[in-house]
């Protein structure tokens, strides 16, 4: 699984900068588009500046973060995670000594990585648990929809996402005044879990 989670990861962030490299390269052109045409056909000055201005911050945005290299970076990941699946996919009875080689493969790739988006890596687990055969839904990731909506702008780091297993293993709780009992639904924000070379949280840490 641990192939498959960062396989996912990198293919939604490389998705995710292809798609805004696009749009802020189509804004440029449009709004470059408009300042010519305001020029040609002499509009307001306060018009031109200010799309003379939007043009600007488009233009220098892209350029700073560079979402074009960014998308290549994370399509070389991509690549690199595939190629390494592809190995143990092909390979039904592997000796200790390959499958230690396979984690260090791709812990190497883990250490050379860009900074992790924690939703972003949270919700490749989820889709990395449903496309892998025998493993129990109860292992996807309960994700807030804050952090569904934020997951390319914000890291989350020091966030803990819970597994449903775990939350279904909460004892009940009584209820104010006694007689009721409730479920306690809190997720717990301590530092993400890990274990071994294995990813069960969206720590790049997923079991392979």
């Amino acid at each position: 699984m641990k192939a498959v989670n960062n396989i996912k990861y990198h293919s939604s962030r490389r998705r995710t900068f292809e798609r805004w490299n696009r749009f802020s390269s189509l804004l440029v052109i449009l709004f470059g588009a408009t300042g010519f045409l305001s020029a040609l056909t002499k509009f307001y000055d306060d018009q031109l500046v200010l799309v003379a201005a939007v043009t600007s911050v488009i233009g220098a945005v892209q350029l700073i973060y560079d979402f074009g290299g960014m998308a290549r970076t994370h399509q070389q990941f991509q690549e690199e995670y595939q190629k390494i699946k592809g190995q143990i996919d092909t390979n039904q009875e592997p000796t200790k000594t390959r499958v230690d080689r396979w984690n260090e493969e791709i812990n190497n790739l883990i250490a050379k990585e860009p900074p992790e988006y924690r939703a972003v890596h949270a919700l490749a687990f989820n889709e990395a648990v449903d496309a892998i055969a025998g493993v129990n839904a109860d292992q996807r990731l309960v994700i807030p929809f804050r952090h569904r909506l934020l997951k390319n702008f914000c890291a989350f780091n020091g966030y803990h996402y819970s597994k449903i297993a775990e939350l279904k293993k909460i004892p009940e709780a009584p209820a104010a005044g006694g007689g009721g009992q409730r479920k306690g639904r809190a997720l717990s924000k301590s530092g993400a879990q890990s274990s071994g070379v294995s990813k069960p949280q969206p720590t790049k840490r997923a079991t392979s």
